[in-house]
C-alpha cells in the first residue's frame, strides 16, 4: 500500500470551493455570499466562521429560555481516566494538519496513533473521499481515482470495507461487492449498523457537483445489487433539491438526506421561490429505489431557527427513525453550535445534547459524526483561538488529542 499524498486533500478542498462558486452562479446565492458560505456549500462539514465581532447570543428559534437554562454549565471537560461503556475505543480522522498520516486511526483515550488507512496500492494512489462506520469497529470508505487536472475529475469510485483490531490496527480490507462506480464521483456514504445496506450519493465524475440530477445508490453488499433513488435535474425556474449527508435507519428501511433547496437561474425566473431554508428528508423502503421527490420532510430549518441567522450543518437519523440529530450553527448573529434532537413525528425540537457559544468573537467548525448507536458524537468545533476536537459526554465536550482545530476533512467512529 502507498500513502496518500498530503496535497490531495488540499486539492479536493479547492475543488469543492470552486464547484460551490459555480453553484452560486447557477442558482440562488446563499443567504450571505462569502468565503464562509463557499466553505460550507458542497462539503458541509468543512466550515470556518471567523467574525471580528458578534452580537449578544440569543436563543435559536424554538429553543427558548427553558432550554437556555438547561444548557447552563455546558462546556469543555478534561478526559476521564477510562471511557464510559459503549464509547468507541478508536476514531479515524482525515486531517492535513501535520499530525502524522493523512487518514489516521487514533485511540479515543489519549490520542495514540495506532494505525493508518490507505486505499489499495495504485499509481498514483487513490484518495479516501469519505467514510462511514458500522457496528463492531467496521468501517466503509470511498476511494477515488482522479485525473491530474485542477480541479480533478473523478475517473472511478470504489467502496472498501475494513475492520479495526483490538489494538486499533487496520485489518480485513476488502472491496465491497457492487461498490465500484466507473466515471462517477461518490460523495456522502451511509451504512446500517449490521452492514446489510450501504447508501452513497453519486454524480458524474467529470461534472461539477450541483449541476446534474442527484442520485443515491443503495447497495446490497451480499448480492452486489443496486437500487437507485433519482432526483430531478437542475432546471431553470424550478426548485432544485441536492442530496448530501446521508443516513440510514438501523433496519435499512429509511434513507434520510440533508438538502438545501434553491432556485436555478432565479434572475430569469424571479417567480421561483423557496423560503423554508434547509431540510432533512427521508424516503421509505430505501432498498427499493425510486424518486427522491417522494421524500417526506422530517425537519425544516425554518421551524428551528430564523433562516437568516443560522443554518443546519449536519443531520443524522436515529436508529429507530423516531428522531433526527441536528447540528445547528448560528451565524452571523449567533456565534454558536448546538446539537439537538428533532422529532420526526412533529418536526419540532425535542432535546438539546450539546451547546457551545463564543459571544465575543469567531467560531470554527470542522466536522461532526455519530457512532452507529447514535449515542456518542464526535465534534470538531469551538472558539477560533482555542478550537478543540472532542466527543460529547452528557452535554460536555471531552477533548481528543491531538487538538486539530478544524483543519480536517472528516472524522468517524
Amino acid at each position: 500500500m502507498s500513502e496518500i499524498p498530503m496535497g490531495e486533500s488540499q486539492l479536493a478542498e479547492m475543488e469543492r470551493q470552486l464547484r460551490m462558486l459555480m453553484n452560486i452562479a447557477a442558482g440562488d446565492p446563499p443567504r450571505h455570499v462569502s468565503a464562509e458560505a463557499v466553505r460550507r456549500g458542497v462539503r458541509r462539514h468543512r466550515l470556518t466562521v471567523n467574525l471580528a465581532a458578534a452580537a449578544a447570543i440569543v436563543a435559536f428559534g424554538g429553543i427558548g429560555v427553558a432550554v437556555a437554562a438547561q444548557n447552563a454549565g455546558i462546556g469543555v471537560m478534561p478526559a476521564a481516566r477510562g471511557l464510559p461503556a459503549g464509547v468507541p475505543p478508536y476514531y479515524i480522522i482525515d486531517s492535513y494538519a501535520g499530525h502524522g498520516p493523512v487518514v489516521a486511526v487514533r485511540a479515543t483515550q489519549g490520542g495514540a496513533l495506532t494505525g493508518s488507512v490507505h486505499c489499495p496500492a495504485a499509481k498514483p494512489a487513490d484518495t479516501v473521499a469519505s467514510m462511514a462506520a458500522a457496528a463492531n469497529e467496521t468501517f466503509y470508505m470511498v476511494c477515488q481515482k482522479t485525473t491530474g487536472t485542477q480541479p480533478p475529475d473523478v475517473l472511478l469510485s470504489r467502496i472498501y470495507r475494513f475492520r479495526l483490531s483490538s489494538s486499533g490496527r487496520v485489518t480485513d480490507l476488502v472491496p465491497v461487492r457492487g461498490g465500484t462506480f466507473a466515471g462517477l464521483s461518490a460523495k456522502s456514504i451511509a451504512v446500517t449498523p449490521s452492514g446489510s445496506e450501504i447508501a452513497v450519493s453519486v454524480h458524474p465524475g467529470a461534472q461539477p457537483y450541483g449541476t446534474t440530477r442527484p442520485e443515491v445508490i443503495v447497495i446490497d453488499p451480499a448480492t452486489g445489487g443496486h437500487r437507485i433513488w433519482r432526483g430531478a435535474p437542475p432546471t431553470p425556474g424550478k426548485v432544485y433539491f441536492p442530496a448530501f449527508e446521508l443516513s440510514l435507519s438501523a433496519d435499512g428501511k429509511e434513507l434520510a438526506f440533508l438538502s438545501e433547496p434553491r432556485c436555478i437561474d432565479k434572475k430569469k425566473f424571479p417567480s421561483c421561490k423557496h423560503l423554508g431554508g434547509e431540510e432533512e428528508l427521508a424516503v421509505f423502503h430505501a432498498g427499493g429505489g425510486g424518486r427522491l421527490a417522494t421524500a417526506r420532510v422530517l425537519v425544516k430549518q425554518a421551524r428551528l431557527m430564523r433562516i437568516d441567522t443560522g443554518f443546519i450543518n449536519d443531520a443524522v437519523l436515529s436508529p429507530d427513525g423516531a428522531s433526527v440529530i441536528v447540528v445547528e450553527v448560528g451565524w452571523p448573529e449567533n456565534t454558536a453550535v448546538s446539537i439537538v434532537t428533532v422529532s420526526t413525528a412533529t418536526g419540532r425540537q425535542s432535546g438539546v445534547l450539546y451547546r457551545e457559544a463564543s459571544p465575543n468573537g469567531g467560531f470554527s467548525y470542522g466536522a461532526f459524526s455519530a457512532d452507529p448507536t447514535r449515542r456518542w458524537f464526535l465534534l470538531d468545533a469551538g472558539r477560533s483561538r482555542g478550537a478543540v476536537n472532542g466527543w460529547i459526554d452528557h452535554g460536555k465536550l471531552v477533548k481528543l488529542k491531538p487538538a486539530v482545530g478544524g483543519d480536517l476533512s472528516f472524522e468517524v467512529w
